[in-house]
């Protein structure tokens, strides 16, 4: 009865919304099922390249819905595609093709209206993910730019600052500019970082993991003796 009265063009219209609505969603089912494959593959073997698991992690991957992300239909579709992708070339150990993903993941969210702001500290871990590809591929301009972009988060982005997300910049903050300290062999920068990380860890202590926090002093004293 509540289609009484409506045109043939009013009702195809309304199939054709139908059939779009279910397209989506069945899209962006197909992805979450090959990323949550991917995910179970990564806790069962880590990082360990086999050629058995490499063939196992290529045969997820080899998909039409994984070559361009055009396939993609819907923002979470996108995010699916590039966070799949990243993850197979990192498990590959691949990681020019796995930053090349992880950039266009972080692009997409920034230009999505209002995303940081809702998902902060999800768009924060990607960015922790892209800097720690661009210093393993020695993009080390890349790398402290991103630094300086965590470091001005809340200037750019003011209402998603909670106390939650400000224990989240200091402790990527902190761990990306005492890893690069470490690995750049920057000893004495590294050591001047101590006084204020040993602030943020008593100031956010509630938010940051205790295994976190052994890592920091490990690495402190680590300096003392490089």
């Amino acid at each position: 009865e509540e289609y009484d009265g409506a045109s043939p063009e009013t009702l195809d219209t309304f199939a054709e919304a139908c059939r779009n609505a279910v397209a989506k969603i069945d899209n962006i089912s197909s992805y979450w099922d090959i990323s949550a494959r991917l995910f179970f593959v990564y806790l069962r073997q880590g990082t360990t390249r086999t050629e058995e698991v490499l063939q196992e992690i290529h045969a997820l991957i080899d998909t039409p819905l994984l070559r361009n992300e055009s396939a993609a239909l819907t923002f979470e579709a996108k995010e699916y595609f590039h966070h799949i992708n990243g993850t197979y070339y990192f498990l590959r150990g691949d990681y020019a093709h796995a930053h090349y993903h992880s950039g266009k993941h972080i692009d997409l969210l920034e230009q999505t209206p209002g995303y940081i702001e809702r998902q902060a500290t999800r768009y924060l871990g990607r960015i922790s993910i892209y800097l720690t590809d661009s210093f393993k591929l020695k993009k080390y301009d890349e790398f402290f730019a991103g630094l300086e972009k965590i470091r001005t988060f809340f200037d750019r982005h003011p209402a998603a600052r909670d106390e939650k997300t400000e224990a989240q910049v200091f402790k990527l903050l902190a761990m990306l500019e005492l890893f690069a300290c470490v690995e750049l062999g920057n000893y004495e920068k590294g050591l001047t970082l101590a006084p204020a990380i040993e602030q943020g860890l008593q100031q956010y202590a509630e938010h940051i993991e205790q295994s976190l926090v052994v890592s920091f002093y490990f690495n402190f004293a680590s300096l003392y003796f490089l």
